[in-house]
């Protein structure tokens, strides 16, 4: 019988589906914000010879959200544009819920789901499972080309304490200002509020400047 999730609940049970998953995991969510955790039980389950198709919809994700992306190496990602349906399974379990497979919802928002067991719940599973592989059937296959982020020209950056624009240099994150007030203390563990990748509000610090999705996905920029 299927069983009643809460925001908690669906979560896990999420996480469940991608990590036991043998041969097929589909993702379908209008909105995405894949968070690390989720994004490594993906890569795993690739390498592990599981076939993964992501569907979303509605906007693109920010640059950030895509570079992670095009880390998972044979990842399947689709885009429908009046998609609104959340459904995640894999060959054997599925869960149907108000929550996207977003990061901030499933840390932020109350949201309710359904946990449907193929075994048990036949019926109810293939035929959830026939509308989602429809609503693959409809969604454009997409690729994703990150753009080169250096072409000789000093990179830009953002000031983790103002958010004002500098260079892009994680060894000199703040600005020309902030950099004389911080260097007061000089302490590089103290708490700032951007980050110096792509400027969006994060706990950053003097030693940590990047947030934690630019820090995996700016390897090559900070070697250049």
């Amino acid at each position: 019988m299927a069983e009643f999730l809460t925001t908690s609940e669906i979560n896990a049970s999420i996480e469940k589906i991608i990590r036991n998953a043998k041969q097929r995991i589909v993702l379908i969510s209008p909105y995405i914000q894949i968070s690390e955790i989720f994004a490594d039980r993906i890569s795993e389950a690739i390498k592990s010879k599981v076939k993964v198709d992501l569907v979303f919809g509605k906007t693109i994700p920010k640059d950030q959200q895509l570079g992670l992306l095009s880390l998972i190496k044979g990842l399947h990602i689709s885009f429908l544009e009046h998609l609104h349906a959340k459904c995640y399974y894999n060959e054997e379990s599925m869960v149907i819920s108000s929550m996207n497979f977003f990061d901030f919802s499933a840390r932020n928002n109350i949201e309710m789901g359904v946990f449907v067991d193929r075994k048990t719940d036949t019926a109810l599973y293939e035929a959830a499972k026939r509308e989602a592989e429809y609503i693959i059937d409809k969604s454009d296959i997409v690729e994703i080309h990150m753009p080169g982020r250096h072409s000789g020209h000093e990179d830009a950056g953002f000031c983790i304490r103002c958010g004002a624009s500098v260079s892009y240099n994680p060894l000199r994150p703040l600005c020309k200002s902030c950099y004389n007030s911080w260097n007061l203390y000089g302490n590089a563990d103290y708490e700032e509020n951007f980050c110096h990748s792509c400027g969006d509000e994060a706990d950053t610090s003097v030693k940590i400047p990047e947030c934690r999705e630019c820090y995996h996905t700016n390897t090559q920029r900070r070697a250049v």
